[in-house]
């Protein structure tokens, strides 16, 4: 029996250390430990099993087991107790950033400390790791770990009993319970070196008693806790929850057999790290939170804004000193206590914080302190702007000169303005600002001196814009408008679903929700490919106007601000042979040429014997006088005109008329010398075709593409009209097929609009080059932006369109077009058979199934030649523009093609 008992328990320690889940194994192998006795013991030993120290490893891993269990918090974080859903979360959220907007002695404030329970762990670990102090009393409970070594190699985990005492193997109960560690561990080791010969000893506690405490009061979840024997009175606060928020942090009182025999002031804990007064808790103790008393709040440019609990705090000083001091930016000067009197009136206090008055103000429960910050007003100070190496704030002194600030080239980057420096100066506290206008290359020269006033801008414009300054221009202003795109049809994406379930008779909200789309993609597309959009000179003198004069754009919103009935606004424009025209600030007794040394000169196409200037008035009656006045550059520059400008005044620099525009024509393909062309005013493209040497051998002369700049932004246009249409008859489609209960057949439509979407305007001109060059029709006169392609001969003849396998055949003459169909498969049923059309290689169009606008003198195949078939349009409702559009968008791309393949 002795042997299947000793067999049993060996199995089961052996199962339960292979698999913790043996829950029943493992206790019966505990209870096997507690009942062997001695003589299964010396068997097992003599087998060469060690049976105590098997024991002892069961018994840690039923503690550890045990001890993970009891580790769990009764109590859940906060954050987790309160179930917070996403659309609270999104909406406390919203509301801070709401906060953040505010002034800050405007926000909200919050209790000080009380988040520091807000995000308590989900398990409670006991403080069960670490070391036991010298000090700790033994009882009950505790476990202690005694290791053999020497003579003999044994372990044990003793655990004391309710009579306080332990049961040594060998030596019999050992009373332990009252003894400090450090009494045990003498104790046991002088008993054991008594009794065991060549045996030494290592003592030290394991698994430790827990305790019982109750924690009421102003408790988070108040109730009884079991907890560590080695927890204090802050680990008691978080196994609890910790506080309310009308809890009071700094009299949590700690009370032992009714009495308080200490209190924690967690304002010692947060603010100065001292622990000093978290007492170790014992089997009973009751850790009582009181209510919150006096409270005092501060708001503004201090460290810590927030509502504070008193005790001992009297003054103003000691107030802010809770609250951490105050910011570098406080206003000391202004400070304000609100508090409510003893009538029960709401009342302030005004204080000055730079006086020891002010600091020793008393203070009352329910005040609120409220520190300003200073004025953001720079004072001695000027602002460099503009065109400068280094532009930002510099001190200023009293006679401190423009000279002083800029005294050479070297301050300034290449191509700076200096014949018109601008200055503007604060008229009065109110902001109320003037601009000078002041020649630096003057003052260089020793001429009068400009001297600068605290809070001047001294601006410094360029004379040249380069194509970088345009590229990052262009990039910022992309970045912009895709941020504006995308916002637009985030907004598009919230209403679309109310605007289409509209009434059919009510068009307007509709018609609004297409424009904003139509707005929005066209921007997008326009945005995301705008390395292709080509801007006109007029268009690119307008980015460099804007570029230059963009450090003068908000004065001049604020010249304009300051505008009243009384008096206009101080501007005067500029426009014609000027680098840069525009509107700049006036100055009084503003002479023409500062306005044209502000706008960066004359052109060369300047026209110096005249030029205008429009002055506008108003009479009494309310209306306005216009008058226009000639002036003489020539005289202007000489400084012998005398005439001075008024606000709002217009000049205009007048162009010569003998300048004209330099015209470029591109010429690509086979020619004999390609390239790009400079042209006089009225040269022909036969001429232009003489100087480029003709046609090569290869050339395909009938196929010759002829684009016009003016005519590809015309198609542009039309394309962007044709989509807005087409994007109109497809929603309204959606709209009427839904409210008469059909399902909308608009995939193809929407495929098309996608097409267009995508097809860029050619702008090509269609020209019979053979009648030209024989003089036998009217000659080309070319322009500026004009292209000229010459392709290499083609041998075939391209099917597209609404047929079977769309694709190109080898050109026969004994084929007619209907042959080539035939020879791609032959229509589909969708195909218009009637609408049937040749686009010719020259560009032209024929219909041979009937006569048009549209139709050739012949409908022959030749070379080159393509054959559309286009889509039944009518096949779908409500979408009348579908077979002009297919032709647009046909023509379109085979004119792409054409331009494209070179």
């Amino acid at each position: 029996m002795m042997r299947k008992t000793l067999g049993l328990l060996l199995s089961i320690f052996t199962l339960a250390i292979a698999s913790d889940s043996v829950a029943n194994d493992l206790s019966q192998a505990k209870q096997l430990c507690q009942n062997a006795t001695e003589q299964q013991r010396q068997m097992a030993r003599a087998a060469g099993y060690d049976v105590d120290s098997m024991c002892a490893s069961l018994k840690q891993q039923g503690s550890s087991s045990t001890a993970e269990k009891q580790s769990g918090s009764s109590v859940m974080p906060r954050e987790l107790a309160d179930f917070p859903s996403q659309q609270n979360s999104a909406k406390e959220a919203n509301e801070n950033k709401e906060q953040e907007k505010l002034p800050k002695v405007e926000r909200e404030l919050k209790r000080f400390g009380y988040d520091l329970f807000a995000g308590v762990p989900t398990t409670y670990t006991p403080v069960s790791n670490i070391p036991v102090p010298s000090n700790y009393i033994v009882g009950p409970g505790d476990t202690v770990k005694v290791q053999l070594f020497g003579k003999e190699n044994n372990s044990y985990e003793l655990t004391v009993e309710r009579d306080g005492s332990i049961q040594f193997p060998q030596l019999g109960p050992i009373n332990v319970a009252g003894l400090s560690y450090t009494e045990l561990k003498q104790s046991l080791n002088q008993r054991i070196s008594e009794q065991y010969i060549g045996v030494q000893s290592n003592i030290s506690l394991g698994e430790l008693r827990s305790i019982q405490v109750f924690v009421l009061g102003e408790s988070f979840k108040p109730g009884a806790y079991t907890v560590s024997s080695l927890s204090t009175v802050m680990n008691a606060l978080y196994v609890s929850g910790g506080l309310t928020e009308i809890g009071s942090l700094r009299n949590i009182q700690l009370k032992r057999n009714g009495k308080v025999i200490s209190t924690v002031d967690l304002y010692d804990l947060l603010l100065k790290g001292d622990t000093s007064d978290d007492q170790r808790l014992q089997s009973g103790d009751v850790i009582f939170i009181p209510s919150v008393k006096k409270t005092a709040s501060v708001a503004g440019e201090v460290v810590r804004p927030a509502v504070y609990e008193l005790k001992g705090e009297k003054t103003v000083n000691e107030l802010i000193e809770l609250a951490g001091g105050l910011l570098p930016n406080a206003y000391k000067s202004d400070a304000r206590i609100e508090r409510v009197s003893k009538s029960g009136q709401q009342t302030v206090v005004d204080l000055n914080l730079n006086t020891r008055t002010g600091l020793n103000t008393k203070i009352k429960s329910g005040d609120l302190l409220k520190i300003f910050p200073a004025v953001e007003r720079e004072e001695n100070v000027i602002e460099l702007i503009g065109h400068v190496y280094r532009p930002g704030l510099i001190k200023w002194t009293k006679g401190l000169k423009l000279s002083d600030v800029l005294k050479s080239e070297l301050k300034l980057r290449p191509h700076a303005n200096i014949d018109a420096v601008i200055v503007f100066r604060e008229k009065d506290a109110l902001g109320i600002i003037e601009p000078y206008i002041v020649n630096l290359r003057s003052i260089w020269a020793g001429d009068n001196e400009f001297k600068l006033h605290s809070r001047d801008k001294v601006i410094v414009l360029s004379n040249q814009i380069t194509e970088k300054d345009i590229s990052l221009y262009l990039e910022r202003a992309k970045k912009v408008q895709l941020e504006r795109a995308n916002f637009q049809k985030e907004l598009d994406s919230i209403t679309e679903k109310d605007e289409l379930t509209t009434n059919i008779g009510d068009y307007a909200g509709l018609e609004s929700k297409i424009q904003r789309r139509k707005q929005s993609e066209s921007l997008e597309s326009r945005v995301l490919n705008s390395e292709s959009v080509e801007y006109d000179e007029l268009k690119l003198a307008q980015i460099r106007q804007e570029i230059r004069n963009e450090p003068l754009s908000k004065f001049i919103a604020q010249l304009k601000s300051q505008a009243s009935n009384q008096s206009v606004a101080k501007l005067v424009k500029i426009s014609g042979g000027v680098k840069f025209p525009g509107q700049y600030p006036y100055q009084k007794n503003m002479s023409v040429l500062q306005l044209i040394q502000l706008a960066g000169g004359l052109t060369e196409v300047a026209y110096l014997a005249n030029a205008e200037v429009t002055t506008r008035t108003f009479s009494v009656d309310g209306g306005v006088n216009i008058r226009h006045k000639g002036i003489s550059l020539q005289e202007v520059f000489l400084g012998e005109s005398g005439a001075t400008l008024s606000p709002f005044d217009e000049v205009n620099i007048k162009v010569s008329p003998n300048i004209t525009e330099e015209i470029y024509v591109d010429v690509t393909g086979e020619v004999r010398y390609p390239g790009r062309y400079r042209v006089a005013r009225g040269e022909t493209l036969s001429q232009l075709i003489n100087r480029v040497g003709g046609f090569t051998k290869y050339a395909h002369p009938k196929a010759t593409v002829f684009s016009r700049k003016t005519l590809r932004q015309h198609e542009q246009k039309k394309l962007e009209q044709l989509q807005s249409k087409l994007r109109q008859d497809i929603a309204i489609s959606e709209l009427e097929d839904t409210n008469i209960g059909k399902s909308a057949d608009i995939e193809s439509a929407q495929s098309l609009l996608n097409i267009l979407s995508s097809t860029e305007a050619t702008g090509r001109l269609v020209i019979d080059i053979d009648s030209i060059l024989a003089d036998n029709s009217e000659d080309i006169i070319l322009k500026s932006g004009d292209k000229l392609i010459v392709p290499s001969f083609r041998q075939e003849v391209t099917v597209v369109g609404e047929v079977q396998v769309a694709t190109s055949h080898l050109y026969s003459e004994k084929y007619d077009y209907q042959d080539y169909i035939d020879r791609s498969g032959g229509e589909k049923d969708t195909a218009n058979s009637d609408a049937i059309y040749i686009v010719k290689a020259d560009g032209s169009v024929v219909l041979p199934n009937q006569s048009s606008w549209l139709s050739h003198s012949s409908s022959n195949i030749e070379p080159g030649d393509t054959i559309v078939v286009p889509l039944d349009t009518p096949r779908v409702d409500g979408l009348e523009l579908w077979s002009k559009v297919s032709q647009i968008v046909y023509q379109l791309a085979l004119g792409a093609a054409a331009v494209n393949s070179f």
